[in-house]
C-alpha cells in the first residue's frame, strides 16, 4: 500500500501544459545561473550572489498552485537537482554554501506553501461538495414534498407560505402561497403536533391530524415549517360510529329485556296465573270428590301446553335451535316462513349441503335476518332476495342480500345501528359488507367472507 501511495505521489503529470512551464522556468533559472556564475556576472552584481536562488520561488509557487504540496515539493527537488552543476563549479565559483542554505529554504517555503495550498483546496472540495450534497437534498426534498399524497405546506417562521404541493392546493384552493397560516384556517399557536384539524369538503367535515415539523437550515438554524396534514376522517368516524353502535347497542339489549319481560308477562305468566286457579279448583274438586276434576285437570294440561309453547316461540325468537340442529339454510327458511308479510322472499344456495363452525352460521344468520327486517321496515319493496354461494376451492362464502324498494342516499342511513352491527359481525368473521344502493331501485348487501372451512 505504501508503495502504491509513493508511485502515485511521484507519478508525473506529462501531458499538462503547466507542468511543461515548470520546467522551462526550473531550466531558465537554474542555467541561468550557473551561466552567470561561470562568467563570474555576480561578482560584480550589486545583489548578493546567492539572492538569485530565490528566482526558483517562480516555478516553485507555480507548481504550488496548479499541483497543490506534490508539485511545491517536486519541483524543488528537482530544482535542487538542476542545481548541482552549479554547486560543482570550482574555486568556490558558485558560491556553494549561501546556494544550499538559499535552496534549503526554498525547500521549507514549497513544503509549506504546498500544504496550505492542499488543505485551503481540501476545504473548498469539501466546500463545493457540500453544496452539491445541499442542493442534491434539497431536490429530493422537493420530489418527496411534491410526491407526497398528503397535504403538505411550507411556511416560513411568520407562518407566511412559502409552497405547498399540489394535494394542499386540492385542498385549500389554488393560490395560497404568500398567505399566512390562519388565512386557510391553521393557527399553529392553537395546534399542537399530533392535533387534529378540521373542514369542511364538499359539504361534509373532515378531519386531518397534523404534523408539525421545523425544516433546519443547518444544525443549530430553522428557517421554516412544515405542516402535513394526514387524513383521519374514515378512522375518526369509524370510532364515532363505534361510539354510537355501543351506546345503541345497550339501548337495544335494554328494549330487548324489556320486550322479553313483557312477552312473559303478557303470555307465559298470564297462562300459569290460570294454571294455578285451575291447579287450586281441581285440588278442592279432590278432596270433595267433585265430578268436575277431570275437566280442571283437562283445563291445567291445556294451559301447561300453551306455557311451554310461548317459551319455546320465545328462545326460538333469542336463537333458533334449528340453526344447530340442521344448519343456516333450514334456519333462514324456518324464519321467512315466520314473517308475518305479504313480500316475496327468496333464499337461493348453493355449494352449502356443508356445515360451518357456529360462529359463521350464526353470524351470517343474524346478517340476514337484521336485512331482512331492514328492507321489510323502510324499504317498501315487493320482493327480497337471498343468494348464498360457498366456493370451497377458495374457501370462500358470498352472501347477497338484494330488495326492490325505495333504496336509499348513502351516508346518514349507514350509521344506523343495523348497518353498523352487520359491519361489525362481516368484520368479526374475518370478511367485508359492502353496501350499494339507488333511489327507487333497491338496495343491496353483500358479504365475503375468506378462509372459511367446512366442518
Amino acid at each position: 500500500m505504501k508503495s502504491l501511495r509513493r508511485s502515485k505521489y511521484l507519478s508525473l503529470p506529462l501531458r499538462s501544459k503547466d507542468f511543461w512551464i515548470i520546467q522551462v522556468l526550473l531550466l531558465a533559472v537554474a542555467g541561468g545561473h550557473l551561466l552567470a556564475d561561470e562568467a563570474g556576472m555576480l561578482r560584480v552584481s550589486p545583489f548578493p550572489a546567492s539572492e538569485t536562488v530565490g528566482f526558483l520561488l517562480i516555478p516553485v509557487g507555480y507548481g504550488a498552485v496548479k499541483f497543490g504540496k506534490k508539485g511545491a515539493v517536486l519541483t524543488a527537488i528537482w530544482g535542487i537537482i538542476l542545481w548541482m552543476p552549479d554547486l560543482l563549479l570550482p574555486n568556490d565559483e558558485g558560491q556553494p554554501w549561501a546556494d544550499i542554505v538559499e535552496l534549503c529554504l526554498i525547500f521549507i517555503i514549497a513544503f509549506a506553501v504546498g500544504q496550505k495550498i492542499d488543505q485551503e483546496q481540501a476545504a473548498r472540495s469539501r466546500a463545493e461538495a457540500a453544496e452539491i450534497l445541499h442542493a442534491s437534498l434539497e431536490r429530493k426534498y422537493k420530489a418527496l414534498f411534491d410526491a407526497n399524497r398528503a397535504p403538505t405546506l411550507l411556511a416560513d417562521l411568520d407562518h407566511y407560505l412559502i409552497t405547498v404541493n399540489g394535494e394542499a392546493e386540492e385542498l385549500f384552493g389554488p393560490g395560497i402561497v404568500g398567505k399566512n397560516l390562519r388565512d386557510i384556517g391553521i393557527n399553529l399557536n392553537d395546534l399542537k403536533n399530533n392535533s387534529r384539524f378540521e373542514i369542511v369538503e364538499n359539504g361534509e367535515m373532515s378531519t386531518y391530524q397534523v404534523a408539525v415539523t421545523r425544516v433546519p437550515e443547518n444544525d443549530y438554524d430553522h428557517t421554516a415549517i412544515q405542516i402535513v396534514l394526514y387524513d383521519i376522517t374514515e378512522e375518526t368516524n369509524i370510532g364515532k360510529a363505534a361510539h354510537l353502535y355501543a351506546k345503541e347497542l345497550l339501548k337495544v339489549q335494554e328494549d330487548e329485556r324489556r320486550r322479553i319481560s313483557q312477552e312473559i308477562h303478557d303470555v307465559p305468566v298470564q297462562h300459569l296465573v290460570r294454571l294455578a286457579q285451575v291447579l287450586r279448583k281441581a285440588e278442592a274438586a279432590a278432596k270433595n270428590n267433585d265430578a268436575n276434576l277431570t275437566k280442571y285437570l283437562d283445563s291445567a294440561e291445556t294451559n301447561a301446553i300453551e306455557v311451554i309453547e310461548e317459551l319455546r316461540a320465545l328462545a326460538k325468537d333469542l336463537r333458533p335451535p334449528v340453526l344447530d340442529d340442521f344448519g343456516l339454510i333450514v334456519a333462514l327458511q324456518g324464519f321467512i316462513s315466520r314473517l308475518d308479510t305479504k313480500v316475496e322472499v327468496q333464499v337461493n344456495a348453493e355449494g352449502l349441503s356443508c356445515r360451518f363452525s357456529p360462529e359463521v352460521e350464526l353470524g351470517l344468520f343474524r346478517i340476514c335476518q337484521e336485512a331482512i327486517r331492514n328492507a321489510l321496515a323502510h324499504a317498501n319493496p315487493t320482493k327480497v332476495k337471498v343468494s348464498l354461494k360457498y366456493k370451497e376451492r377458495d374457501h370462500e362464502i358470498y352472501l347477497a342480500i338484494k330488495d326492490n324498494g325505495i333504496g336509499m342516499t348513502l351516508g346518514r342511513e349507514t350509521s344506523r345501528l343495523g348497518i353498523v352491527g352487520m359491519k361489525e359481525r362481516a368484520e368479526i368473521l374475518g370478511g367485508a359488507l359492502c353496501l350499494a344502493s339507488t333511489l327507487d331501485q333497491g338496495t343491496s348487501i353483500e358479504v365475503i367472507l375468506r378462509d372459511v372451512q367446512k366442518v
